[in-house]
């Protein structure tokens, strides 16, 4: 054979002084300030060493809960080694300080080693039952990066099942109540003979959204999770009660009032509820998120279906709102499994590889200007594209798959005159589909199926305007609402996989502080409700301005003279 060819590798310097930039201006946006006259840093360690700093270099940024030590002579010191040398620097008050810290940690250690016997206990309670063959990859709960395992590094495959299982029931009670109003609207709207007003239903709903994410952004770590959750509870038995009540009274002006109120409240406990859930499943393996979000997409099946059977029935509106109240203390049970199960596999393997009591009690930053900026600075791209791609789908939704259905002719079947309908159940299957693909694969850019929407949109507007579906046909409009039908899946896939994708990265990117972690997902959940609400406005005034139904379709039933 011919000569083997050497080739001579070319060996780069090291990539230090590229990192050390790359910190500097992240420090920098973070608003890093070097406080002077630090004669010594003392970290204590989860196994009670201290490293100790001898006149180090030390920055703080307050407001994003970021401190920076360098430089100095860093040792690792034992307490016996160190106190000698802080005790005579202490006040009365200090030593006392010292006592509760030392108490802390014996505390924290306990509740380590009862966290291990209670997951082995549970463990040992009951198995789910799996094919033999099933294998499940180990995914690092610490880390953005890998293929996605639905399994985390140190929670069994029963304990994630059974998590997973209550993930996606609490998903589907928690939005049962958006999608149901978005049902029960167009019935509540002619039952008070104010068809011409029913989008008001949908623009208070997603004001109520709105308004109840950044209060909650305000106030919410003064709580615990369990009073949140309580309050989100509150909230929806009361709308569930109130829309009853405004189905039953006979004054018009009153009930559409009523049901009003009633829609603004689910939108506080939508909101609340979310946001929530989602937080106390940051602290477990990053894969659950795909049951949430598949829970969540199955409410926009499981919703409508079932408030269309039981209204088939026969069985009044009122009732029905009625029976929804029992999904309350189901949602309560499963809420407080999946918070003690936060708890107990945080107990065990911390957080980003900090000490179990760090991990656990670590403060979630409030809204203010200073936290808004240092989360737009770190998680502003994810939070710019759940705008994007919630505003593109609801004008989709709510615009051009609207104006491209309408004005068909009377001899038309009713399947055709379904089109919406159908479009909106495929649309939900298939955002169910992508969103609970998220536990088994991730998409790390995030912008990819947000510019796919974008085109949709683009081929939305043209089919709305020009019809080169709908006008070649040949008078078969059960084929048209067949064609848009697949479409619209395609349209549910994309926005379902930008969503469960972006909510992955909130929990996972390593450039997130875990003190900004639930404001992020806050402001996300702000800027999707912002997007839709938008989109909505959009579809308002292009059907009343430039796509009205007589200006496409001329020869429409209505608009013939």
């Amino acid at each position: 054979g011919s000569a083997r060819l050497n080739r001579k590798a070319v060996h780069r310097g090291s990539s230090a002084a590229s990192d050390d930039k790359k910190l500097f201006g992240m420090l920098k946006r973070l608003g890093c300030h070097e406080i002077p006259g630090i004669d010594e840093v003392n970290m204590f360690k989860a196994d009670s060493n201290i490293i100790h700093f001898e006149r180090p270099k030390f920055q703080a940024a307050i407001g994003a809960n970021t401190f920076v030590v360098s430089g100095g002579n860093a040792a690792e010191k034992t307490v016996d080694e160190l106190m000698p040398e802080i005790i005579p620097q202490l006040g009365p008050e200090n030593v006392a300080m010292l006592k509760e810290i030392a108490n802390q940690m014996r505390l924290a250690q306990e509740a380590q080693q009862k966290g291990k016997e209670q997951q082995a206990k549970d463990d040992e309670e009951w198995v789910w039952p799996l094919p033999a063959r099933s294998s499940f990859p180990i995914m690092s709960s610490s880390s953005s990066r890998g293929s996605g395992s639905p399994v985390g590094s140190d929670m069994p495959r029963a304990t994630y099942w059974r998590i997973y299982i209550s993930s996606c029931l609490l998903g589907i009670i928690n939005n049962n109540g958006y999608t149901l109003v978005n049902a029960v609207a167009a019935d509540l709207a002619f039952h008070f003979g104010k068809v011409n007003f029913m989008s008001m239903f949908t623009l208070v709903l997603l004001l109520g959204c709105f308004g109840m994410t950044m209060l909650h952004s305000r106030v919410a770590f003064r709580f615990s999770f369990k009073q949140r959750i309580f309050v989100t509870l509150t909230f929806q038995a009361l709308s569930y009660g109130l829309l009853a009540l405004a189905a039953i009274l006979t004054n018009p002006n009153f009930g559409f009032a009523l049901s009003l109120i009633g829609t603004v409240l689910t939108g506080f406990a939508q909101a609340i509820g979310e946001v929530n859930n989602i937080s106390r499943l940051h602290k477990l393996p990053a894969t659950l998120i795909g049951a949430w979000g598949a829970g969540t997409g199955l409410a926009g099946i499981v919703g409508p279906l079932v408030y269309s059977l039981l209204i088939a029935a026969g069985i009044h509106y009122s009732y029905v709102m009625l029976g929804m109240i029992i999904t309350i203390p189901i949602y309560w049970v499963l809420f407080r499994y999946i918070n003690k199960k936060a708890d107990s596999y945080t107990a065990v393997v911390g957080t980003d590889d900090k000490p179990p009591e760090v991990a656990t009690n670590s403060v979630s930053s409030s809204l203010s200007l200073s936290s808004i900026k240092v989360a737009l600075a770190m998680a502003g791209g994810i939070i710019v594209n759940l705008t994007a791609v919630y505003f593109l789908e609801y004008w989709i939704l709510t615009g051009f798959l609207d104006r491209a259905s309408v004005g068909l002719p009377l001899e038309a079947s009713s399947f055709a005159r379904s089109t919406v309908r159908f479009c909106n159940i495929c649309y939900n299957i298939g955002v169910l589909i992508s969103r609970a693909s998220v536990t088994w694969y991730q998409i790390r850019r995030v912008w990819i199926p947000t510019f796919l929407q974008l085109l949709l949109l683009v081929f939305w507007a043209l089919e709305a305007s020009l019809h080169f579906i709908r006008g070649n046909v040949g008078g078969n409009y059960s084929t048209m609402t067949w064609l848009y039908i697949s479409i619209m899946l395609i349209v549910g896939l994309m926005g379902g996989a930008s969503y469960s994708n972006c909510m992955f990265l909130f929990q996972r990117r390593e450039d997130i502080p875990n003190t900004h972690r639930e404001l992020c997902v806050n402001l996300g959940f702000a800027a999707s409700n912002l997007g839709i609400l938008l989109a909505s406005l959009a579809s308002l005034l292009m059907a009343n301005t430039l796509m009205k139904e007589c200006t496409l379709y001329p020869e429409a039933p209505g608009c013939r003279a």
